[in-house]
Parts: structure tokens; sequence; C-alpha cells
């Protein structure tokens, strides 16, 4: 009986210790969401940088939860924008580079929490494709495995946006000759902001799940009609981009660069 009792009482302190570092890691989750989205939509690199601390903190506090394992590689990806593509200025490979390897290894342990999951699927699929460029060659093996999880986040959800938003840089930035191209990328993300416009009206979704990328894949669209020489369709999209985030450094610095065509 003693020991039943005993049993009890820690299965009872074991339990609520769990719940409290479950409730501290939705607080740590939610705040860090919302840092990163400020930091992003401003671009701001201390800002991303904080974001990153707080989401590590989530993912100490609930190792479980895959939803902070997610987010803890979102902001590893911005950051990994910020020192590979965003300005010279700032460009830093060997930092970029880890910051896109510190993402791939937190995906893959969300992933293994949750094999359903869309969103972990196409960043990782989206990240995966990033690496060709520190090896060209790479890509004879990176490029399909990178297709690979793109389809497995297509069959887990294709009503999700953000799938098609990253499916479609990754195509824009793949030669026709090996299924990439310019006119399939418009298409992807045409389907993309098709998406996006459901998933905006949609109020009863998750807080703690991804909403973002709508601002950036009108700029990409914008990206892709500039390609095709489709100048005034492409003024609109950076402008729809500037009409969600006035922030978008990408879509004001395009927009500016039509002005002189």
């Amino acid at each position: 009986m003693k020991k039943t009792s005993m049993l009890l009482i820690f299965l009872f302190t074991f339990a609520r210790i769990y719940s409290q570092n479950e409730n501290e890691g939705a607080i740590l989750l939610t705040k860090g969401i919302k840092t990163i989205d400020h930091a992003v939509k401003h671009w701001n690199k201390s800002e991303m940088d904080e974001a990153k601390a707080i989401l590590a903190k989530a993912v100490d506090a609930a190792p479980k939860d895959y939803r902070s394992l997610y987010w803890y590689a979102y902001a590893d990806y911005q950051l990994a924008i910020y020192f590979l593509y965003a300005d010279e200025s700032t460009r830093d490979e060997d930092a970029g580079k880890r910051h896109v390897e510190n993402a791939i290894k937190s995906l893959e342990k969300a992933i293994d929490l949750n094999k359903a999951d869309a969103d972990c699927y196409a960043l990782l699929g989206s990240l995966t494709g990033m690496k060709i460029q520190f090896n060209p060659i790479s890509g004879m093996w990176l490029g399909p495995k990178s297709n690979g999880l793109f389809q497995k986040a297509v069959s887990a959800n294709d009503k999700n946006p953000r799938v098609f938003y990253l499916m479609g840089i990754g195509t824009m930035n793949t030669p026709s000759m090996f299924g990439g191209g310019t006119d399939k990328a418009i298409g992807q993300f045409e389907k993309a902001l098709s998406l996006f416009e459901k998933e905006n009206m949609d109020s009863s979704a998750d807080p703690l799940l991804p909403r973002w990328g709508r601002d950036g894949c009108y700029s990409f669209l914008g990206n892709a009609y500039e390609k095709i020489n489709e100048t005034e369709r492409a003024r609109i999209c950076y402008q729809k981009a500037l009409e969600l985030n006035p922030n978008s450094s990408r879509a004001k610095t395009e927009l500016a660069k039509l002005k002189f065509k």
C-alpha cells in the first residue's frame, strides 16, 4: 500500500511538472512567433536573433512539441536568407550555411515527432534545395531529395499555401532541363496565392501554426513576371506585397527598379 501511494505521488508530481513545462513552452512559443514575425516583416537581424533565443527556450521547455522545432528552424531559415541573399553588405556564406544546417536538423526532429505536417516537409524541401549552392554538383542528389520532400508536403496537405510558395521558389531557380522554369513557377505561385486567400479567411486555425509567406509570394511572382517581360504584372505584384507588408524591403527594391524600365 505504501509503495502504491508513493508511486501515485510520483506520477502526480511528474504529470504536474510536465504540464507546467508544456504551458511554459506554449507561452514562450507564442512570444517567439510574434517576435520572429515582426523581425521578418521589418527585416531586423537583431530581432531575428532575439526570436531564435526565445524559440530555443520554447524547445527546451517542450521538446516533444514539433511546432517549437518548426519555428526554431524557421528563425534559422530567415537568418540564412539574411546572410546568403538579402544584401551583398551582409553576405556571409559560412554563417548562412550554419543556419541552413541548423534548420535542417530541427526540422528532421520535428518530422520525427509529426510525420504528417506539410509545413515541416515544405520548409525542409526548400532548405535542402538551398544547400545546392554550397556544392553545385550536389544538385544531382539534393535536387531529387528536395522534390521528394515537396511531394510529401503535397501529400500531407495539398491546401497549404506555403507548400506551393516554397516549391515555386525552387522551381524558378531550377533550369527547365531539370524540371524547373519560370512558367511552371508562376503557376505554383498563383496557386499558393489562391490558397493564402483561403487561409486568411480561416480564423479557426491554431495560432501556433504557420501563416507566413503571402507578401513574399507576391514578390516572387513579381520576379517571375519580370523574367518573362511582363513588367506591368510584376508591378502589380510588388504593390500588392507592399499592401500586405509596407516594410517589405524586397518589394520596395524591385518596385524601384521597375521605374527605370
